[in-house]
């Protein structure tokens, strides 16, 4: 009988967590096998591996959110969230994405003949029971310069909001150097939104 406790029981135990009550999140297992990490369906519904949102997910749960909202606005916004970020300044595009998820985006539509405008929400903020939960493990992301393999990474109606490493469970939840492994092979990440908990150095691949 082995005494230690691996930091795949450690992920296990978290996505087991997720997975019931209260919290009854989805759960996706991608496959970590390294001869993996180019190939496509993974079950994220991603068409490339450059992509961080979900973006099938992402859909279908802005039609949730934002009932009244036409789907070719919400399909638009799927399509802007899905493009490649990497070559974009970080913090200025983390921060436009972060305003969006708090604030909702602005469009403009058409209403009886005229102009207007509305806004599409990214959370659901006053019902957070409207909204979709999900966790994927071991999801392989292209990054500038390294692919990428997180452990868990926690989505809110599609998007990457929480990133984190299980061994990192095993000590503090936060520490002094929180951001210092951060990297390119987590920029799309940063681009995208993501609240990164831990960056484990030993992902690079």
């Amino acid at each position: 009988m082995r005494n230690f406790i691996s930091e795949n029981d450690i992920e296990q135990a978290i996505l087991d967590k997720l997975r019931a009550k209260p919290f009854e999140y989805d759960v996706i297992v991608c496959d970590a096998d390294p001869s993996k990490r180019e190939a496509l369906p993974d079950g994220t519904g991603r068409a490339s591996k450059r992509e961080c949102v979900l973006p099938d997910i992402l859909l279908s749960s802005l039609k949730q959110i934002n009932p009244t909202i036409e789907d070719q606005y919400l399909e638009q916004i799927v399509k802007d969230l899905r493009r490649d970020f990497t070559g974009t300044d970080m913090t200025a595009t983390n921060y436009k994405l972060y305003q969006r998820l708090r604030n909702g985006i602005k469009i403009t539509v058409r209403r009886n003949g005229k102009e207007d405008f509305d806004f599409v929400k990214l959370i659901d903020f006053d019902r957070p029971g409207n909204n979709t939960f999900t966790a994927v493990s071991q999801m392989w992301i292209q990054g500038r310069v390294y692919t990428l393999r997180p452990d868990i990474l926690i989505f809110i109606n599609g998007l990457p909001i929480v990133f984190a490493s299980a061994p990192f469970f095993c000590s503090a939840l936060f520490s002094i150097d929180l951001f210092s492994p951060i990297n390119a092979s987590a920029e799309p990440l940063f681009d995208i939104g993501s609240s990164m908990l831990r960056v484990p150095q030993g992902t690079k691949q």
